[in-house]
């Protein structure tokens, strides 16, 4: 009940981006690494994950665009890494984060716990 309600709490922030989205394409993973950007002059930064799959068309990876919405996607994360579960991710292809300089990562819409 509690990733159901997870689930759809998290389509409720994400889903109206994705009507703005050009092709958004999923997969599901585990989560096997997230950035931590805690030092002062990187708070600002999007977020790099890394899952156990690679991103289709791309040589960078995903990234979570910090945003207000993202410390719930973030949270998310971190719950599905430290308890090895699957995430189910809609993403865009070639982004380009604010922590780098090339257009080949994999923007991250949405996030949600696989049952």
């Amino acid at each position: 009940m509690v990733k159901s309600i997870t689930v759809l709490f998290l389509s409720f922030i994400f889903i109206p981006s994705l009507s703005l989205a050009g092709s958004v394409s999923q997969v599901t993973s585990k989560v096997s690494y997230i950035r931590n950007y805690t030092i002062e002059e990187h708070k600002g930064l999007d977020i790099q994950v890394n899952f156990d799959v690679e991103c289709p068309g791309s040589s960078s990876g995903f990234y979570l665009e910090k945003s207000g919405d993202s410390e719930t996607a973030l949270s998310l994360l971190l719950t599905a890494l430290a308890a090895e579960k699957e995430v189910v991710i809609h993403y865009e292809a070639n982004h380009q984060p604010n922590f780098a300089s090339a257009l080949d990562f994999c923007r991250i819409y949405s996030v949600g716990l696989k049952r």
